[in-house]
């Protein structure tokens, strides 16, 4: 994946979503709260059963524990990746394209910036 139009590409050519508003690398309580939500709504029907939904998270230490732990059990339907680059291309579809988002935030902030030198 070269850019965020192959990403946008990839969403709109399948069955796959952004899970956005995932923005708190630094807290164990949102990268593990914010998945939990995810994975309740995918349960509950409150989003479609049948889709991937990319949670493409900044890179931290608490994001790459959480991805060590928990990816290999979250596939098919989640695909939880921490990288810089595939977060801000996510961000930029999730601002452009809310259709392709799905929104399992537990914070205030909305479709916010971190600081990912943090």
């Amino acid at each position: 994946m070269q850019s965020s139009f192959d990403l946008y590409q990839m969403l709109v050519h399948g069955k796959n979503r952004i899970s956005a508003n995932m923005i708190y690398p630094w807290s164990p309580g949102h990268s593990m709260g914010e998945l939990d939500n995810l994975l309740r709504m995918i349960h509950l029907g409150e989003v479609p059963q049948d889709a991937v939904y990319l949670a493409a998270v900044a890179e931290h230490p608490v994001t790459q524990t959480v991805a060590e732990l928990f990816a290999p059990q979250l596939a098919p339907n989640v695909l939880y990746i921490p990288g810089n680059q595939l977060f801000l291309w996510s961000r930029e579809i999730a601002l452009s394209c809310p259709d392709l988002v799905v929104d399992p935030s537990i914070g205030h902030t909305r479709y916010g910036t971190p600081n990912l030198e943090q």
